[in-house]
């Protein structure tokens, strides 16, 4: 952990937070199927280096801290698991026009068990268009103990979604330099009204998945970003 408390810094930051270059998003989107985004390959593994920073004002001071996450995919056709390193989470469905999150996985009893959602939200479009804009829901996620608002990765458990399809952006990663499909999404709570509570922005490269991801939420700036994959 690294812990800065410079004011020139701050500003610096922010400034660059604000600014950032979007020339060279190209918004017609190419003849893909938008399942291709999500990189799902048996046994895939994806590996970020997450870095959250939390600016403070009283006093004033920014908190930077770096850490590595692994994603494991597993399985084939339509079904699909996301894994926290070993841990089995997210679980998908391919259906014919949509990629959805069907529910989610935790430990009852040291077993591995599957909460299936109601409605369950609806993550990936598979025809991309210019205007291509939709809602979606993802349930809390239950612990034993609590119901609780969950960022993780492309699953955001508890908020109400309004994604976008924004276009092709080049971005350069240390796993490499990509063409990736930008989506922005504004997450919202019931606490909060019409005013989105945090702000994403997610980049997607065909056949590979998520290279990068930026999210806002009240002091909270997250990064993350692919810098090794397998496939």
């Amino acid at each position: 952990m690294r812990k800065l408390i410079i004011w020139s810094i701050l500003i610096g930051m922010l400034v660059v937070t604000g600014c950032e270059d979007s020339n060279n998003i190209v918004n017609t989107p190419k003849e893909i199927d938008g399942l291709s985004l999500l990189g799902l390959s048996n046994g895939r593994t994806l590996v970020y280096i997450q870095t959250d920073t939390i600016i403070s004002l009283d006093p004033i001071s920014v908190t930077i801290t770096d850490t590595t996450l692994s994603i494991l995919i597993t399985g084939t056709g339509n079904d699909w698991i996301i894994h926290n390193g070993t841990e089995k989470l997210i679980n998908l469905k391919v259906a014919s026009s949509s990629i959805i999150q069907n529910g989610y996985w935790k430990k009852i009893n040291g077993q591995d068990s599957l909460m299936y959602f109601a409605a369950p939200p609806l993550l990936m479009e598979r025809t991309l268009n210019p205007d291509l804009n939709w809602d979606y829901d993802t349930p809390f996620y239950q612990t034993d103990s609590s119901s609780e608002k969950l960022p993780f990765y492309y699953a955001n458990f508890g908020f109400q979604v309004n994604k976008s399809y924004i276009g092709i952006e080049t971005i350069i990663t240390p796993a490499g330099e990509f063409d990736s499909y930008r989506f922005d999404l504004l997450l919202y709570t019931a606490d909060y009204g019409n005013d989105p509570v945090a702000i994403v922005s997610e980049y997607y490269v065909p056949n590979i998945g998520l290279v990068k991801q930026d999210f806002n939420i009240g002091a909270l700036k997250r990064s993350l970003i692919l810098v090794n994959y397998s496939n």
